[in-house]
C-alpha cells in the first residue's frame, strides 16, 4: 500500500467503518463500554472498499451467501462464493482491500492487540503472538461467540460486561490455539487464590452487585 493510498481503519473509533462502507451498521458495540473488543452487524449492498490497514485483529463472519474477494497484503483472494457462517481472519497491521458483487450481511469483530496479547500470555508462554490470516474458513466456535455477541447487542447488554469479557477471552484463547503461528505452551499456574483472596473477590462482587463489573477490575 502506498503512502498516498494509506487509510488506517481504527475500529475503536465510532463510525470508523463509515469511511469504507456505504451504510452504517445495524448494531454496534460503540457506546456499550466493552473493553478490548468491538462488534458491528451490517447489511451492505455490492461495494468495493478502499484499501486500508487494520489496526485491530479482525474477524468477519458472513451471515449470507454472496460473491466477493479481497487482497490481503497484496495477495489476491479470488472472487468466490461465500456461504453463511464462513469467516475471514487477519491480524492487526494487515493491508486489506475487499469487495462484494452482491448484497451481503456480516458481523465484524475487532480485538485490541495489546489486550489480546495480555490475555493469551496469561495462559501460554507465547510472546510475541503472530496470527495467521484465514479466508473462507468455517469455525463453529467463532460463529457461536459472534452470534452470542450479536444477541447481547440486541438485548441492550442484558448479561453485562462480565459475560462479554468471558466471550472475548474465550475467543482470544481459541485464536491462540487454532490460528497463531506459534504452538502455545501452557503456563503452569502457581499461587492460585487462597481462601481469603477468594472471599475478598466474592465480597467485592457483593458490595458492587448493582454495578456492571469487568473481569479486569476483579483481577485487580
Amino acid at each position: 500500500m502506498s503512502s498516498e493510498k494509506a487509510l488506517i481503519l481504527d475500529f475503536a473509533k465510532t463510525e470508523a467503518m463509515k469511511s469504507i462502507l456505504p451504510h452504517p451498521p445495524i448494531l454496534s458495540s460503540h457506546g456499550a463500554n466493552w473493553q478490548g473488543i468491538h462488534v458491528e452487524y451490517h447489511r451492505q449492498p455490492p461495494t468495493e472498499c478502499p484499501e486500508h490497514s487494520l489496526q485491530q485483529h479482525s474477524i468477519r463472519i458472513m451471515l449470507s451467501s454472496t460473491i466477493g474477494g479481497a487482497k490481503l497484503n497484496g495477495k489476491h483472494y479470488g472472487s468466490e462464493q461465500w456461504q453463511n457462517g464462513q469467516i475471514f481472519l487477519a491480524a492487526a497491521g494487515t493491508d486489506y482491500h475487499p469487495y462484494a458483487v452482491e448484497d451481503h450481511e456480516f458481523m465484524a469483530i475487532a480485538l485490541d492487540p495489546t489486550q489480546f496479547d495480555n490475555t493469551v500470555y496469561e495462559s501460554a508462554n507465547t510472546n510475541p503472538i503472530e496470527i495467521i490470516p484465514h479466508w473462507q474458513k468455517r469455525d463453529p466456535l467463532i460463529f457461536g461467540i459472534g452470534w452470542a455477541l450479536k444477541t447481547e447487542l440486541e438485548s441492550g447488554g442484558l448479561n453485562g460486561h462480565l459475560y462479554v469479557d468471558a466471550l472475548k477471552n474465550a475467543l482470544s484463547l481459541h485464536l491462540l490455539h487454532r490460528y497463531c503461528a506459534q504452538k502455545p505452551k501452557l503456563r503452569d499456574f502457581e499461587g492460585a487464590l487462597d481462601r481469603h483472596q477468594l472471599q475478598t473477590v466474592i465480597d467485592y462482587i457483593n458490595d458492587y452487585i448493582n454495578r456492571d463489573l469487568h473481569l479486569a477490575e476483579l483481577a485487580n
